[in-house]
């Protein structure tokens, strides 16, 4: 009190001072174990890091691939980029076999196009962190291996709003259906009451 008292009159005090203690905001996920910044995912051992992928891309809600498989390729992919560029001059062979293993990754049956935001921002963290991790002659093909990851996430996203388009189309048709059936009621009721519900299953009304 006599400190404040003092600050507000103008009168100087190197006396008295005021006890402090931090306390975290919960939007600060420092309690709950969420990553609020792709940065803070990029440090420790790969298999640490991999973990606290999986924590970013799921907690956030985005991602339907199976957590496993994510966990297993990011650990390997980490392993496999600390040994081929981290301590030793790459080749091309480097290069061509881990561009493999990120193709071989978007060949798996999974949508991206929902949650392609996160990736691209946990990706360009990853690139600023291998780019400080790797022999400094290595970076023309770090930087070649983030321009083929973007090449091949557009191919995966064109590919996924087609598959949308589709299934849009599909559902648009179904409903169609439902639609026009339900307008010709006709003077026998049970036989139109039939026709109308047999095709409910088509846009998932099966109950």
């Amino acid at each position: 009190m006599e400190k404040a008292v003092n600050f507000l009159s103008g009168t100087p005090d190197d006396e008295n001072y005021l006890a402090t203690e931090f306390i975290p905001r919960q939007s600060s996920y420092g309690q709950s174990g969420l990553y609020n910044s792709p940065d803070s995912v990029f440090c420790g051992s790969e298999t640490e890091i991999a973990g606290k992928v999986c924590a970013y891309l799921y907690e956030s809600g985005a991602l339907t691939v199976d957590k496993a498989v994510l966990f297993d390729f990011v650990k390997k992919f980490l392993e496999n980029m600390y040994a081929r560029f981290g301590n030793r001059r790459a080749s091309p062979e480097d290069y061509n076999e881990t561009a493999d293993m990120i193709d071989l990754f978007f060949n798996k049956d999974f949508e991206i196009v929902n949650y392609v935001s996160d990736i691209h921002d946990l990706v360009d963290s990853g690139y600023r962190y291998l780019m400080r991790k790797c022999l400094p002659e290595n970076e023309p093909y770090i930087r070649r291996l983030y321009n083929f990851y973007y090449k091949r996430i557009n191919l995966d996203i064109a590919s996924d709003f087609h598959v949308l388009e589709e299934k849009h189309k599909l559902a648009v048709h179904y409903d169609n259906i439902v639609l026009r059936d339900t307008l010709m009621i006709g003077e026998n009721l049970s036989e139109s009451y039939s026709r109308m519900l047999s095709p409910l299953h088509l846009i998932g009304a099966d109950s």
